[in-house]
């Protein structure tokens, strides 16, 4: 549940493309110069200089003989950088073609230095050149702001345009070139082997031509002498000089590395001579660079788990990935030390009973058993997104995206079913993954069901779950490792995958990396396990739970034999090569022996890279592991790797059998951003071999229908083509994306760390500090502004959407009841946030408090009832019957009634969606639907059961619409609502509320006049036809009826229909809407009431006791007096805070009670004279709701906020 309510920047992503947005406060002062400047003015020079250089550069020059510094890293495609006044900050907005983490590295490194000349005008700026990775990388992330609509258009990376470019000239050149023939042949070979040119390369070539020269070097002095210029307010011998200077020889890299510049600008030569100032100062010397961070020390080895750095036994043969949640995080430290014992170091060569185990964590399981936002912080940022949040960036689109994924079954202890389908678990709800592994040769009964008893791993599962409470196992995964031929080397058999392919190669190794082959397996530590340093020089400092721990992917990767068999015979036939040629092609070795395409006679064989295959004619530039992983990195980068330990799942194919096989990948890397998500984007659309982007990996690429793929590839003499999709047919995958999962595998010591954290009392959020803040700052906003101006301030806080369900709403509640006694004055009333203070007032003892503001407003919308009035005779002669009728209606009444309600809406719109795909010739439906789809019917239905409205004629069933008529249940009891009972409402909440009233009293009258005539139906409410009977049929007896029915239902329906909405929504966004679908319909009852109530009572009252709604409501003053040691008097509005007192219990071990949002509990001898009699009715209708939505099939969520799809297979 969001306790802690801090949100996640929102940096936004389409596709692959990527945005950054920064806001950095401009220093204060005066820069070192000789006139007085300020940092902000210096920041204006800077940036309109190099937007100078850039214009020259691309619009006047004639050649461009330097690079520009963005295009070298070939991955920024805008970027604009302003300075916002007002706030004297600087804005920067940069995109990327891919996951900008990912490329954080390559920015502060190859573009630090240009970077650096402007941010080191503002607070804090680490310059890059002084700094380590992860220190630059804390302040970008700090600075970092939100983006809440981000567009691209078309979907062509950097290097994309730069290929297209080189393609283009070569068809409109049409010219060979030393060996290659001519004509339109030669072009189609010399476009199969094109490879992209980068931006060095190019402008290097230019400055080397020597016709170029006199151009080259007369557009570089002058673009000298703009940056020397700049010298005058960045002071050469200066930290800021130095900064200066770096960012000069990045712009102008080619006056170092021309030879025929370099020559044109000797101190003999014109050019030398003239700028002698400039050259003297841009060669000169830096500053001595500041020592780097020192590594820290390694905890011992056995700290980490086996598995990670290397892997377990060779020869396992089976395996199996359990999917844990996280029920209650004390309970589960038992699980957790329990864990502790089972989990293999990695020391341990071989464990007693021959089963390894890992285990990892999710980011929200770390969340569930206690960690902290500021903890969590300390993880990446792709981490705590997850992979589904980050599908786009990944290239998981069409038949790979989340959505359309085929989740994990519910299948523990066995196969549990909803309404008829599979019950699957959302990928929200496995907070923890255990992994087991074992070699069993031979074992009885199936394989493939880790839940069958024969299984080698199912007593070791069963033990690790027995007898241990807070956590739930939700799905096992059962995983193989085939070892099938051909053999290689002879006489050995490898695990080889479904296609045949032998697995896990090219494993990287720990060590030094050493000198000889063109390539080696070899990799720091730190490409493995956070704390240590990597290749890239990061010293490895971490939270001292990351420390020893890696980051685990899991990726559930389905395989269509027949799909590829079925491809590879039409290819066969169109190249007139083998299928298992064409195979091999595909993924870039030899199929039998696994030998490379590049050297073909050796088996197996890892030392190889693609230097002497630099046109692609023995390994096309498509195949799998050219573009997975190229060998070679631009200078100074390197190659990411993996720690592969992938299992098969499923049984050896068999042709047409339709079984479920595929591989379970599973990596272990130190970042998720900097490794894995690099490779996965060159297989889904990278141009990592240097080929066009949307040629896709022929293996796993996503296929879009009516977008055939092809996968070309030629020998030096003939280019052949295989098509990969029948046009004819709908595009099948080779490979689908079935679920997947970022982890974090800890250390044994962080392991223990975590169980220490989930068994500790939990403290309550330290938010009283925040909340003095925020009142200390509007209460100076009091001073400044109007009465209105302060008021809408405070309202702004207190009542909109956004900012009540953050963590500054909640901490200012808790200043005031920590730091002003439970009741602070303010321009927007008198707030009682202590819950003692709250039911002070809605008791009233002392008849202190009147609703008499209530009364004034309904005279304004539909007129009087007995909500508008104190106590006394006219209150209890209005109410006496309505509250027993309302209180007479039971919870399991109200939820056997709205889960049939629920239950039949949704039955009928899964009916239209499978009469809607049937026909369309489809086979299979699917369903998307918002929660309103189903709750304004469900609630106008039950209204309908207690109040005969609406009755279709003069109330209709509709939801909120801002048009007047014709009235609409539950629609138009909203804004009476709102208007009546929030203590200031708006002027719209105004109008509305009025208009709304006073349209639906004459539809009501018209209503009872039809049914005082015997026109209509019988009368048949639980709560109208006793009032009907009661009430005198005279126009002033009507009235009141009327009056009474409306003013009842517009307490009810507002309050119901938000609670749902806010309920859900909660569920939806922390998972736990899954864990209770799940806990629900595992074990169905004969009593769904008890059973609802059993599993979801106690979690809704918890969520209400954090989301109620409504949150505020008002009393005026009566008398005046003292209430929590602040005088008020009648001219004072009382503002209750019913939020702050339901959330002043949270995290106590004190029962729930959520009786402050009905204004007290009308069971109790005594009660409030306001308190809601229809609590027990509303919680059943909540509960039915729920329950009907959780029963109706494994629903789904999607990107729209309260919105759940539904799927099946028709027959």
């Amino acid at each position: 549940m969001h306790d802690d309510l801090k949100s996640e920047i929102a940096t936004r992503h389409l596709q692959n493309f990527s945005e950054l947005t920064l806001q950095a406060p401009i220093r204060q002062g005066f820069v070192e110069s000789l006139d007085s400047r300020t940092y902000s003015t210096r920041l204006k020079m800077v940036m309109d200089t190099l937007h100078i250089l850039r214009t020259t550069s691309r619009e006047y020059s004639l050649i461009r003989p330097f690079s520009d510094s963005t295009d070298r890293i070939r991955t920024i495609n805008s970027l604009r950088m302003w300075v916002d006044e007002p706030g004297r900050k600087l804005v920067l907005s940069v995109g990327f073609d891919r996951p900008w983490e990912s490329y954080l590295r390559v920015i502060w490194r190859d573009v630090g230095t240009l970077l650096d000349v402007i941010f080191c005008n503002c607070t804090g700026y680490p310059i890059s050149t002084e700094s380590s990775f992860e220190t630059y990388g804390e302040w970008i992330a700090d600075a970092r702001t939100d983006t809440r609509f981000f567009y691209n258009n078309g979907n062509l990376s950097v290097d994309d345009l730069q290929y297209l470019k080189q393609l283009e000239r070569l068809h409109r050149d049409g010219t060979g070139k030393p060996g290659w023939p001519l004509g339109l042949d030669a072009i189609d070979l010399k476009a199969a082997a094109l490879a992209t040119e980068d931006a060095e390369q190019i402008a290097s070539a230019v400055a080397s031509a020597a016709v170029n020269t006199f151009d080259a070097v007369t557009q570089g002095m002058q673009a000298l002498s703009v940056l020397y210029r700049l010298a005058d307010v960045y002071p050469p011998g200066t930290r800021d000089g130095d900064v200066l200077l770096r960012a000069a020889r990045q712009l102008l890299r080619e006056l170092k590395t021309a030879p025929n510049v370099l020559a044109a600008c000797a101190s003999t030569q014109p050019a030398g001579i003239r700028f002698k100032s400039q050259l003297a100062w841009f060669n000169g010397p830096l500053r001595a660079a500041p020592p780097a961070p020192s590594d820290r020390v390694d905890n011992p080895p056995d700290d980490v788990q086996r598995g990670i750095v290397e892997a377990h036994a060779a020869r396992l043969t089976h395996g199996c990935a359990l999917l844990i949640t996280v029920t209650d995080a004390v309970a589960a430290a038992d699980f957790l030390a329990r864990l502790g014992s089972w989990v293999t170091r990695a020391t341990v060569a071989e464990p007693p009973d021959g089963v390894y185990v890992n285990v990892a964590f999710s980011h929200i399981g770390l969340k569930r058993l206690g960690l902290t936002e500021a903890r969590l912080d300390a993880f990446p940022v792709e981490f705590r997104e997850g992979m589904e949040a980050r599908a786009g960036l990944l290239g998981d689109v069409r038949g790979n995206h989340p959505g359309r994924w085929s989740l994990p079954l519910r299948n523990w202890p066995a196969q549990i079913s909803v309404n008829g389908l599979a019950a699957r678990v959302q990928m929200s709800a496995v907070h923890i993954v255990v992994q087991m592994f074992i070699a069993a040769y031979s074992a009885d009964g199936d394989h493939e069901l880790v839940g069958n008893p024969g299984h080698p791993l199912h007593a070791k599962v069963t033990a690790l779950m027995a007898g241990i409470g807070g956590v739930e196992l939700l799905s096992v995964q059962a995983l193989r490792r085939h070892l099938v031929g051909p053999e290689v080397p002879p006489g050995q058999l490898q695990p080889r995958d479904h296609f045949g392919f032998v697995d896990g190669i090219s494993q990287p190794q720990v060590g030094p990396v050493p000198a000889g082959p063109p390539w080696n397996n070899f990799v720091p530590l730190g490409a493995v396990l956070r704390g240590h340093a990597n290749a890239d020089g990061d010293s490895g400092e971490c939270d001292p739970l990351l420390h020893n721990g890696s980051f685990l992917v899991m990726r559930k990767l389905r395989q269509d034999v027949d799909a590829l068999n079925e491809r590879l015979a039409a290819g066969a036939t169109a190249t007139g090569l083998s299928a298992d040629d064409l195979k091999s092609r595909m993924l870039g070795r030899v199929v039998a022996t696994a030998a490379p395409l590049v050297l073909p006679a050796v088996a197996m064989a890892n030392a190889f890279d693609y230097t002497a295959d630099l046109d692609a004619r023995l390994c096309p530039f498509q195949a799998h592991i050219r573009r997975a992983n190229p060998r070679a990195a631009p200078a100074g980068q390197t190659v990411p790797r993996l720690m592969r330990r992938g299992m098969a799942y499923g049984p050896v194919a068999t042709a047409g059998d339709g079984a479920d096989r595929g591989v379970m990948f599973m990596a272990y890397n130190a970042s998720i951003g900097e490794q894995f998500e690099v490779i996965q984007r060159w297989i889904s659309g990278g141009n990592s071999s240097g080929v066009f982007s949307g040629e896709a990996d022929p293996l796993l690429g996503v296929p879009q229908q009516g977008d055939p793929r092809t996968f070309r590839f030629h020998d030096g003499k003939t280019v052949m083509r295989m098509a990969l999709d029948d046009p004819a047919r709908p595009a099948r995958p080779f490979v689908q994306l079935e679920w997947g999962a970022y982890l974090f595998a800890p250390s044994l010591s962080a392991l223990q760390a975590l169980r220490a954290i989930a068994s500790a009392p939990k403290a309550a959020p330290a938010l009283v500090i925040e909340g003095e803040q925020i009142i200390a700052a509007l209460q100076n906003l009091e001073l400044m502004r109007s009465r209105q101006g302060a008021l809408d301030a405070w309202k702004e806080l207190l009542e909109d959407s956004s900012a009540r369900r953050s963590r500054r709403a909640q901490a200012l509640w808790a200043a005031v009841r920590a730091r002003h006694g439970g009741v602070l004055r303010t321009a927007y009333g008198v707030l009682v946030a202590d819950r003692n203070h709250v039911m002070e007032v809605f008791q009233n003892a002392q008849g202190r408090y009147t609703v008499s503001g209530y009364h004034e407003r309904m005279l304004e919308s539909f007129g009087e009832i007995y909500l508008g009035l104190d106590a006394g005779a006219p209150y209890d002669e209005q109410s006496a019957l309505a509250n027993r009728l309302i209180l007479s209606i039971t919870d399991a009444e109200a939820f056997a009634l709205a889960r049939d309600l629920a239950n039949k809406e949704l039955q009928r719109m899964i009916g239209t969606a499978k009469a809607i795909a049937a026909g369309a010739g489809r086979n299979a439906w699917e369903l998307n639907f918002d929660l309103k789809e189903i709750s304004d019917p469900v609630l106008a239905n039950i209204n309908k059961a207690w109040f005969d409205l609406p009755d279709e004629k003069h109330v209709l069933t509709g939801g909120w619409n801002w048009e007047d008529t014709p009235p609409r249940c539950p629609g138009h009891f909203t804004a009476p609502s709102r208007y009546i009972f929030q203590p200031n409402p708006g002027p719209a909440a105004t109008r509305y509320g009025q208009e709304h009233g006073r349209v639906t009293r004459p539809a009501v009258a018209a209503f009872i006049a039809d049914r005082r005539n015997g026109i209509g139906p019988p009368l048949a409410g639980r709560v109208s036809a006793p009032l009907f009977a009661y009430l005198p049929d005279t126009p002033e007896g009507n009235d009141l009826l009327g009056r009474t029915l409306i003013g009842i239902m517009m307490g009810y329906l507002p309050t119901v229909e938000a609670n749902l909405r806010a309920t859900l929504n909660e569920w939806l966004e922390d998972g736990r809407f899954w864990e209770l679908q799940a806990a629900l319909v595992s074990n169905p009852t004969p009593d769904p009431y008890r059973q609802a109530n059993a599993v979801l009572g106690q979690a809704l009252r918890r969520t209400m006791q954090l989301r109620p709604l409504p949150e505020l409501t008002w009393r005026r003053v009566a008398v005046a007096h003292s209430l929590g040691g602040v005088a008020v008097t009648p001219a004072d509005t009382i503002v209750i805070g019913m939020v702050s007192a339901t959330q002043q219990n949270l995290g106590s071990p004190s029962p729930v009670d959520i009786c402050p949002v009905f204004g007290g509990d009308r069971d109790l001898t005594g009660h409030p004279q306001h308190a809601c009699p229809g609590r027990k009715a509303g919680m059943g209708v909540l509960l039915g709701v729920f329950a009907a939505l959780m029963e109706a099939g494994p629903l789904r969520p999607t990107p729209a906020a309260l919105t759940l799809r539904l799927r099946g297979s028709l027959p």
